[in-house]
């Protein structure tokens, strides 16, 4: 692969994905999910109180940060699972052939590696979490739909506390769907998941 296909797939700060091949991928597996009814589930994780960070240690210490988390989240999931950097500190992990369950046991298994991690080379009493969000893709879904349910999740993780899991049961995941096939699972309106 060249190096400006590199560029144009990759993150240039974590090495995951970058947001548009996550998109695509996401369409993939609704695709996948209609043709061939194969579940997938898909994780949004955001870090806990990442401003704080970047206000109380600087940006340099932030971007440490980001790039030790983005391996940590690689090395739990499966090879052919997908993970992306979404957009600032949220990170999102593709899980195909694997139901919300699977999801949310995954998403677990990266918590706890997360909060394992050691920041002596950016403060010695520096702790750092995450909170996620899973769902299971559908096949009435859009991207749209998928990543505002798991972000739903998302924020009742944040709500309930931080450094958790949330997830959308498949059940839930239907009954959250409007007659227009439009996810109804949305973040409340000026909901900061930033902190």
């Amino acid at each position: 692969m060249s190096g400006y296909h590199i560029k144009i797939r990759y993150d240039a700060l974590t090495g995951c994905l970058n947001r548009h091949v996550i998109v695509s991928t996401v369409k993939e597996q609704i695709a996948f999910c209609r043709r061939k009814h194969i579940q997938t589930s898909v994780l949004i994780l955001d870090l806990d109180h990442f401003k704080a960070i970047n206000d109380e240690f600087g940006h340099l210490s932030g971007d440490v940060v980001l790039k030790r988390v983005a391996a940590c989240i690689t090395s739990v999931v499966r090879d052919n699972d997908k993970v992306g950097r979404y957009g600032g500190e949220e990170f999102v992990v593709i899980l195909p052939a694997s139901n919300v369950a699977k999801g949310a046991q995954v998403a677990e298994r990266i918590r706890e590696s997360v909060a394992a991690l050691q920041w002596r080379e950016v403060a010695g009493d520096l702790d750092v979490s995450v909170s996620c969000g899973v769902t299971e893709v559908l096949p009435t879904d859009t991207v749209e739909s998928v990543v505002a349910r798991a972000d739903a999740a998302l924020y009742e993780a944040k709500h309930k506390g931080r450094n958790r899991v949330e997830c959308v049961p498949v059940c839930s995941a239907a009954a959250c769907r409007g007659r227009d096939g439009r996810s109804e699972a949305t973040r409340p309106v000026g909901a900061d998941l930033a902190s």
